[in-house]
């Protein structure tokens, strides 16, 4: 079994993020089309952002969702 992180970069401020590790059958999960929420229930909002925000290529940092509000 292989672990995953994954990073994405703050749309707003470029700052990098990283997920904490996954495993090979979460991702195929995931990438299956299973809801991130889903597959990953114990993981925080925040960290689920980072994932989602790795495939979609759009991730907006904690701080400047805050910011932004």
């Amino acid at each position: 079994m292989v672990d995953v992180m994954f990073g994405a970069n703050c749309f707003i401020c470029n700052s990098r993020h990283t997920s904490p590790k996954v495993t090979n059958e979460e991702l195929v999960r995931y990438g299956k089309g299973e809801l991130v929420q889903n597959v990953w229930p114990d993981m925080g909002i925040e960290d689920r952002e980072i994932i989602v925000g790795s495939r979609t290529g759009f991730y907006m940092c904690s701080t400047c969702w805050e910011e932004e509000e």
